[in-house]
Protein backbone atom coordinates (compact mmCIF):
# COMPACT_ATOMS: atom_id res chain seq x y z
CA UNK A 1 0.00 0.00 0.00
CA UNK A 2 1.30 3.28 -0.67
CA UNK A 3 -0.58 6.68 0.95
CA UNK A 4 1.22 9.95 -0.67
CA UNK A 5 -0.15 12.96 1.74
CA UNK A 6 0.34 16.85 0.92
CA UNK A 7 0.05 20.17 3.00
CA UNK A 8 -1.16 23.44 1.79
CA UNK A 9 -2.13 27.15 2.23
CA UNK A 10 -4.25 28.86 0.22
CA UNK A 11 -4.63 32.74 0.05
CA UNK A 12 -3.19 34.76 3.42
CA UNK A 13 -5.84 34.15 5.86
CA UNK A 14 -7.19 31.12 4.99
CA UNK A 15 -6.79 27.95 7.03
CA UNK A 16 -4.23 25.06 6.23
CA UNK A 17 -5.26 21.97 4.81
CA UNK A 18 -4.10 18.07 4.69
CA UNK A 19 -4.51 15.36 2.13
CA UNK A 20 -4.11 12.14 1.76
CA UNK A 21 -4.57 9.55 -0.71
CA UNK A 22 -3.75 5.59 -0.83
CA UNK A 23 -3.39 3.71 -3.49
CA UNK A 24 -2.98 -0.41 -3.83
CA UNK A 25 -0.36 -2.28 -5.11
CA UNK A 26 1.67 -2.28 -8.72
CA UNK A 27 -2.11 -1.44 -10.44
CA UNK A 28 -1.92 1.54 -8.24
CA UNK A 29 -5.77 1.71 -7.91
CA UNK A 30 -6.85 4.34 -6.21
CA UNK A 31 -8.57 3.03 -2.72
CA UNK A 32 -8.90 5.96 -0.55
CA UNK A 33 -8.82 10.01 -0.10
CA UNK A 34 -8.86 12.79 2.52
CA UNK A 35 -8.55 15.85 3.54
CA UNK A 36 -8.79 18.10 6.82
CA UNK A 37 -8.63 21.87 7.26
CA UNK A 38 -6.09 23.04 10.08
CA UNK A 39 -6.80 26.65 11.20
CA UNK A 40 -3.33 28.71 12.65
CA UNK A 41 -1.42 26.00 11.23
CA UNK A 42 1.74 26.48 8.87
CA UNK A 43 1.99 24.38 5.86
CA UNK A 44 4.75 22.02 7.88
CA UNK A 45 2.24 21.22 10.35
CA UNK A 46 -0.10 20.09 7.65
CA UNK A 47 2.29 18.14 6.04
CA UNK A 48 3.09 16.31 9.32
CA UNK A 49 -0.63 15.64 10.36
CA UNK A 50 -1.42 14.41 6.37
CA UNK A 51 1.46 11.74 6.93
CA UNK A 52 -0.40 10.93 10.20
CA UNK A 53 -4.21 10.41 9.09
CA UNK A 54 -3.06 9.43 5.52
CA UNK A 55 -1.48 6.50 7.61
CA UNK A 56 -4.70 6.52 9.98
CA UNK A 57 -6.50 5.74 7.32
CA UNK A 58 -4.46 2.97 5.52
CA UNK A 59 -4.43 0.96 8.68
CA UNK A 60 -8.17 1.56 8.79
CA UNK A 61 -8.46 -0.23 5.45
CA UNK A 62 -9.29 -3.83 5.12
CA UNK A 63 -6.76 -4.18 2.20
CA UNK A 64 -4.31 -3.92 4.93
CA UNK A 65 -4.55 -7.02 6.39
CA UNK A 66 -2.75 -8.19 2.67
CA UNK A 67 -0.07 -5.70 3.39
CA UNK A 68 3.73 -5.85 3.88
CA UNK A 69 4.43 -2.68 3.81
CA UNK A 70 2.84 0.39 3.97
CA UNK A 71 4.77 3.46 2.02
CA UNK A 72 4.21 7.27 3.32
CA UNK A 73 5.07 9.18 0.32
CA UNK A 74 5.18 13.56 1.05
CA UNK A 75 7.36 15.75 -1.04
CA UNK A 76 8.65 17.90 2.29
CA UNK A 77 12.24 17.02 2.87
CA UNK A 78 11.85 17.96 6.83
CA UNK A 79 8.78 16.54 7.37
CA UNK A 80 9.81 13.30 6.13
CA UNK A 81 13.43 13.52 8.42
CA UNK A 82 11.01 14.54 11.27
CA UNK A 83 8.54 11.53 10.60
CA UNK A 84 11.86 9.25 10.76
CA UNK A 85 13.67 10.75 13.78
CA UNK A 86 12.90 12.69 17.38
CA UNK A 87 10.71 15.48 16.35
CA UNK A 88 11.54 19.01 17.12
CA UNK A 89 9.87 22.15 17.04
CA UNK A 90 6.15 22.38 15.62
CA UNK A 91 3.95 19.58 15.64
CA UNK A 92 6.01 17.18 17.61
CA UNK A 93 3.22 15.71 19.11
CA UNK A 94 1.89 14.59 15.91
CA UNK A 95 5.03 13.17 14.17
CA UNK A 96 5.38 10.90 17.79
CA UNK A 97 1.39 10.01 17.56
CA UNK A 98 2.87 8.63 13.38
CA UNK A 99 6.01 7.14 14.88
CA UNK A 100 3.48 5.49 17.57
CA UNK A 101 1.53 4.00 14.68
CA UNK A 102 4.13 2.88 12.55
CA UNK A 103 6.10 1.09 15.26
CA UNK A 104 2.57 -0.80 16.09
CA UNK A 105 2.31 -1.59 12.58
CA UNK A 106 4.44 -4.71 12.08
CA UNK A 107 2.52 -6.56 15.09
CA UNK A 108 -1.32 -6.44 13.29
CA UNK A 109 -2.84 -9.23 12.25
CA UNK A 110 -2.59 -10.15 8.26
CA UNK A 111 -3.89 -12.79 6.26
CA UNK A 112 -2.42 -16.06 5.75
CA UNK A 113 1.13 -15.29 3.72
CA UNK A 114 1.80 -11.76 4.17
CA UNK A 115 4.25 -11.83 6.24
CA UNK A 116 4.98 -8.89 8.78
CA UNK A 117 6.85 -5.43 7.33
CA UNK A 118 7.22 -1.94 8.55
CA UNK A 119 5.97 1.46 7.96
CA UNK A 120 8.66 3.25 5.27
CA UNK A 121 8.84 7.14 4.87
CA UNK A 122 9.72 8.45 1.46
CA UNK A 123 10.49 11.65 -0.48
CA UNK A 124 9.26 12.44 -3.60
CA UNK A 125 9.47 15.16 -5.86
CA UNK A 126 6.63 17.16 -5.48
CA UNK A 127 4.73 19.02 -8.98
CA UNK A 128 6.26 16.94 -11.07
CA UNK A 129 3.06 14.90 -12.37
CA UNK A 130 3.30 11.46 -9.73
CA UNK A 131 -0.42 10.79 -9.42
CA UNK A 132 -0.34 10.05 -6.12
CA UNK A 133 1.23 13.14 -4.96
CA UNK A 134 -0.85 15.45 -7.35
CA UNK A 135 -4.05 13.46 -5.89
CA UNK A 136 -2.96 14.39 -2.25
CA UNK A 137 -2.00 17.75 -2.99
CA UNK A 138 -5.62 18.24 -4.90
CA UNK A 139 -6.95 17.16 -1.67
CA UNK A 140 -4.72 19.45 0.33
CA UNK A 141 -6.06 22.56 -1.72
CA UNK A 142 -9.77 21.25 -0.91
CA UNK A 143 -8.69 20.67 3.10
CA UNK A 144 -8.03 24.83 3.06
CA UNK A 145 -11.63 25.35 2.36
CA UNK A 146 -13.29 22.33 3.56
CA UNK A 147 -15.98 22.72 6.28
CA UNK A 148 -13.69 22.86 9.94
CA UNK A 149 -14.09 19.61 12.35
CA UNK A 150 -14.97 19.94 15.47
CA UNK A 151 -13.16 20.60 18.27
CA UNK A 152 -10.55 22.46 16.03
CA UNK A 153 -7.31 20.96 16.90
CA UNK A 154 -5.03 23.86 18.82
CA UNK A 155 -2.62 26.14 17.13
CA UNK A 156 0.57 25.10 15.76
CA UNK A 157 3.88 26.33 17.48
CA UNK A 158 5.10 27.46 14.14
CA UNK A 159 1.59 29.28 13.50
CA UNK A 160 1.97 31.17 16.70
CA UNK A 161 5.39 32.25 16.59
CA UNK A 162 4.15 33.99 12.57
CA UNK A 163 1.43 35.37 14.65
CA UNK A 164 3.74 36.57 17.52
CA UNK A 165 5.82 38.10 14.86
CA UNK A 166 3.11 39.81 12.95
CA UNK A 167 1.24 41.31 15.56
CA UNK A 168 5.34 42.42 16.91
CA UNK A 169 5.80 44.37 13.47
CA UNK A 170 2.30 45.64 13.43
CA UNK A 171 2.93 47.46 16.86
CA UNK A 172 6.15 49.03 15.68
CA UNK A 173 4.78 50.47 12.33
CA UNK A 174 2.18 51.92 14.93
CA UNK A 175 4.79 53.22 16.93
CA UNK A 176 6.62 54.02 14.62
CA UNK A 177 4.36 56.19 12.30
CA UNK A 178 2.92 57.64 15.49
CA UNK A 179 6.03 58.73 17.59
CA UNK A 180 9.35 57.45 16.60
CA UNK A 181 8.83 59.35 13.23
CA UNK A 182 7.77 62.68 14.69
CA UNK A 183 10.69 62.70 17.16
CA UNK A 184 12.94 62.35 14.44
CA UNK A 185 12.07 64.88 12.36
CA UNK A 186 12.00 67.35 15.50
CA UNK A 187 15.98 66.17 15.76
CA UNK A 188 16.46 67.72 12.34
Amino acid sequence: MVVYTDGSKGKEGTAAGAGWAGYWGTSKTKIFSGHAKLPNHEVFDAEARAALLGLQAALKDPKTQHSTNIYICLDNLEAVQQLQSQPKGSSQSIFMNFQEAARAWPQRPRAPGIQSGTVQVKWVPGHIGIEGNEEADKEAKMGCYAPLELPPPPASLAAAKRAAQRVHWQCFAQFWAEKASKDIRTLV
